[in-house]
């Protein structure tokens, strides 16, 4: 009986490991991954199924990284900068040249206390701005979008947020690739609330 047992578990086996070396081996899907890359000059650039984040490059180096941004897929450029640094920095012209489609996402410097102010780092961002980002993500059919903050914690916090949200991957595993470009612990604290506000329904 033992002998027997043994030898179910030892077929078991060899089929789970390609039959007995006949070379037929079973598929693993691998779903993509937030990582860091390198986009140009955009700072702690990364990048998930098609879609890039990152910090805002120096303005003379604009115009080549949208266009190198545009020759990897990209067709939509989500911009997350306070009002004071797209005053002084625009993206229209840029983004234009690039061929890209622009959309300015206001809630980044909000008045404190009032529409779900989280301070972060001396900036804030508004539960409109998450949600107005996660309806763009979330569009049937939607182009492929880079999203641009001043040094890339404010896109990786508001995509760390989708990916958990909308796109099932673990709060854990989006919050480890969001820490490499440098969100810090208030930073992590603000994905977990607002996880948690949209995962309650709360308005």
């Amino acid at each position: 009986m033992v002998l027997a047992a043994a030898a179910g578990l030892l077929a078991s086996a060899t089929l789970l490991s390609g039959c007995g070396g006949a070379g037929v081996r079973a598929k693993v899907s691998v779903g993509p991954r937030l990582t860091s890359a390198r986009l140009g000059s955009i700072r702690s650039a990364m990048t998930y199924d098609g879609d890039w984040l990152g910090g805002m490059s120096p303005v003379e180096e604009l115009k080549p990284d949208l266009e190198l941004a545009a020759r990897r897929g990209v067709e939509f450029v989500i911009d997350l900068r306070t009002s004071h640094t797209r005053s002084v920095l625009p993206l229209d012209e840029p983004a234009e040249f690039a061929g890209l489609q622009l959309v300015v996402i206001d809630g980044a410097d909000p008045v404190p206390g009032k529409d779900g102010f989280v301070p972060f780092e001396g900036v804030g961002v508004t539960d409109r701005a998450v949600d107005a980002v996660r309806q763009i993500l979330n569009a049937p059919g939607r182009r492929r979008s880079l999203l641009l903050d001043e040094n890339g914690t404010r896109s990786s916090m508001v995509y760390a947020i989708h990916l958990t949200v909308d796109e099932g991957v673990a709060e854990a595993e989006a919050l480890r690739a969001a820490r490499a470009t440098g969100l810090s612990q208030e930073g992590v604290e603000f994905v977990r609330a607002q996880v948690q506000r949209i995962r309650s329904g709360a308005r």
